[in-house]
């Protein structure tokens, strides 16, 4: 009777150990999908500015034969066309790392071996940061190719000066409104894991046995008196 209740409290203590790492797993997964889809939407923003040409036959321009807007510098045209080729890369590799990982991670840890769930779990968290490094890095560079646009296409100098400063103070504004809330909702000490670790059993193992060593749990013969 002990033995067939010792082996439901093993089973009990698994599927709940299990059900914590599902929450873990959900976690991760709705964050990839948030990151995919803000990474979908920039990039089709960057992306578009690539299909813009420096060539314009408007009226007002110079009839240098340069080939730019307003006669603009070589440079600010490979700057802006960099700009959005970063921003295009960056943000499509986060979609691309999100969904590989949004598609194979579940699938490890639902149909794989003993184990496998954390594994999946522990894979997603660090390749969440990783795709959100890719995303910041898209993010900013979509928006210096903004700066970039107005120099390049805009012909009145005060239009270009207006356009620099509020996209200027936007990006410093983001990113501090960004680091005051990374440090407020940072986690203190050690970070809590859904996995349960040896370190818990020991402690209730002591508690039952009245404080003493954690050793050997195997069941000892012993002799009736």
């Amino acid at each position: 009777m002990l033995s067939a209740q010792k082996k439901l409290l093993e089973a009990t203590v698994a599927e709940t150990g299990a059900q914590l790492q599902q929450q873990e797993l959900t976690y991760y997964t709705s964050n990839f999908g948030n990151m995919m889809t803000m990474a979908s939407v920039i990039g089709g923003f960057a992306f578009s500015g690539i299909l813009i040409s420096t060539t314009y036959t408007g009226a007002g321009d110079d009839d240098a034969g340069s080939g730019y807007i307003d006669g603009s510098d070589l440079w600010i045209s490979c700057t802006f066309y960099g700009l959005a080729s970063v921003s295009v890369g960056a943000c499509m590799s986060c979609a691309l790392i999100c969904l590989a990982v949004n598609v194979r991670g579940p699938g490890l840890a639902l149909r794989g071996k003993d184990g496998s769930l954390k594994k999946s779990v522990d894979s997603m968290r660090r390749w969440q940061k990783i795709a959100f490094y890719f995303l910041g890095a898209g993010v900013i560079s979509f928006h210096l190719e903004g700066l970039a646009y107005a120099w390049l296409m805009l012909h009145q100098d005060g239009a270009q000066l207006t356009v620099t400063i509020a996209l200027g103070a936007f990006l410093i504004s983001m990113i501090t409104v960004l680091v005051i809330i990374w440090r407020a909702l940072r986690i203190e000490g050690a970070m809590v894991q859904g996995m349960l670790s040896e370190n818990q059993f020991s402690e209730a193992y002591r508690r039952l046995a009245g404080q003493q060593d954690y050793g050997a749990t195997e069941p000892t013969e012993e002799k009736e008196e």
